[in-house]
């Protein structure tokens, strides 16, 4: 299965991504900038600063996407981005990686309460890690 990469794309075991992505089986609807149909999906994981889910299509990077994600049943948010990697995964499924463009600050917030609100103990855990890897002493508060 090959991947497909934007050069400055970090992948999830590169350790500069300073926000972690958290584990969330989100329904997500996402439409191409050139496309009116809209898509549905699951989310694979998620953060203030992009997003990762499964598609049967195959995108290609740098693909500019419409994402309405279900932070809850009650909840969406609904952010621009663009495709940064694109994994076969199985036949005819994809796995996507999405960095998120020009979020207002109020939806990165909103992203972050539900984070806290699912797993708050592993999320401030693996904040700490990843500080502790890039040699950062603090956690900073977003």
């Amino acid at each position: 299965m090959k991947e497909r990469t934007m050069d400055n794309f970090h992948s999830d075991s590169d350790e500069r991504r300073y926000l972690p992505r958290w584990e969330a089986r989100n329904r997500v609807l996402y439409q191409l900038s050139n496309s009116s149909r809209i898509n549905e999906s699951v989310t694979r994981d998620i953060n203030a600063t992009g997003a990762s889910f499964v598609s049967r299509q195959t995108l290609e990077p740098k693909q500019t996407v419409k994402l309405t994600i279900y932070l809850s049943p009650n909840v969406t948010i609904t952010v621009q981005g663009h495709i940064t990697w694109s994994k076969a995964v199985k036949k005819d499924e994809n796995l996507l990686g999405v960095e998120f463009e020009n979020v207002d600050p109020r939806i990165q917030e909103k992203i972050l309460e539900h984070a806290f609100e699912l797993d708050d103990k592993n999320l401030l855990r693996s904040w700490y890690q990843k500080s502790m890897k890039t040699g950062k002493k603090k956690l900073v508060a977003v």
